[in-house]
């Protein structure tokens, strides 16, 4: 359907004649994982390349370039300036995009050091064009998360009472032109990026991102492009803190993760075992609250997964069994085998 509609298109502008002074720009939203690194969809995990290294094909008859590939590092924030300079008209001053007609002109321009990416609540990215490094939270609490709005809405309902409760009034950003927002704390539920830990990708070695590297001068490198493309974007003291990155000053070797969290993040990485390979399917796929409700198997639970029996429960989605939590990375493969052994129906009931 997309190929036929984008060649309806390609043939109206052949019909037309519009090539000559009609800019044509496809681009989509984002990937969506199917089974890449074990996972589908997206959102819960790391920003992988096949979720944000995205298609873009651009006619530009100012510089009439065609059939060639441009390796600059581009951003979807480039499509507003770039329309705008088409229409002869100069993009606002807090606008950070670029015009990418000089990039057609010259494949040698670089029109940025680094481009910034990721969901709010989850790892915090940044890559160079060969490198690519996911900073994530620094506690397990993923904390603090705030909202900066003035419209207290989610994606699909309105903030609740509880939700708004604490609200305080944020100072102005340069990009809110002097108003206020509101700022509310923010909870993250499934998105907590501290299971993966930090994660840094050498593309020119591992283009598939599937051996992070650790590596502390790459890292620090591409922490302090991190830090610095954060500060020009404004982002709120509280990120830093939950990403245990200095608000000021540069990024020092203390402030290294990738090392600390390399094997966390190899255990969050291996596979989940195949339904029928589970001994206590049952018990795995009942809500957590009900499992913990059997002394035996709450004894299982503990020994292997303490937490779970103890405050993190508070946060977890109502009804969520422990495949779930395995599912969205908050119990790691090793650890469901684990507690999948012990919780036989010989030993539980």
């Amino acid at each position: 359907m997309c190929d036929r509609s984008l060649g309806r298109v390609l043939d109206a502008m052949d019909a037309h004649d519009l090539w000559d002074d009609t800019m044509l720009l496809v681009n989509t939203d984002h990937g969506f994982l199917l089974g890449e690194h074990g996972w589908w969809a997206k959102s819960v995990q790391p920003w992988f390349n096949e979720l944000v290294h995205l298609p873009m094909f651009l006619w530009d008859p100012r510089t009439g370039g065609r059939d060639t590939r441009r390796g600059a590092l581009a951003q979807t924030i480039d499509i507003s300036p770039t329309m705008l300079r088409f229409f002869d008209l100069e993009p606002t001053t807090d606008m950070q995009g670029r015009d990418l007609a000089g990039v057609l002109d010259d494949d040698d321009r670089r029109i940025r050091d680094g481009a910034l990416f990721g969901v709010h609540g989850g790892h915090v990215n940044v890559t160079d064009g060969r490198w690519v490094y996911m900073r994530a939270a620094d506690s397990a609490a993923n904390a603090p998360l705030e909202d900066f709005t003035l419209m207290p809405t989610h994606m699909r309902g309105r903030f609740g009472v509880d939700e708004l409760a604490d609200w305080q009034p944020a100072e102005p950003f340069a990009f809110t032109k002097g108003l206020r927002t509101l700022r509310v704390p923010a909870a993250t539920g499934w998105l907590n990026s501290h299971a993966h830990g930090t994660l840094l990708f050498d593309l020119a070695t591992a283009p598939a991102q599937d051996r992070p590297v650790v590596d502390d001068d790459a890292e620090l490198r591409m922490a302090n492009l991190l830090v610095g493309l954060m500060r020009e974007g404004e982002a709120p003291a509280s990120q830093y803190e939950r990403l245990g990155l200095p608000a000021t000053g540069p990024v020092a070797r203390d402030h290294l993760r990738a090392r600390d969290h390399a094997a966390r993040a190899a255990a969050v990485a291996e596979p989940l075992p195949a339904p029928d390979e589970l001994r206590a399917p049952a018990f795995l796929r009942a809500p957590l609250h009900e499992l913990l409700a059997d002394p035996a198997a709450r004894a299982v639970v503990e020994r292997h997964a303490p937490d779970l029996t103890r405050t993190e429960a508070l946060t977890l989605p109502t009804g969520a069994s422990l495949l779930d939590l395995a599912a969205h990375a908050t119990v790691p493969a090793a650890t469901l085998s684990a507690i999948d052994d012990d919780l036989t129906p010989a030993r539980v009931g």
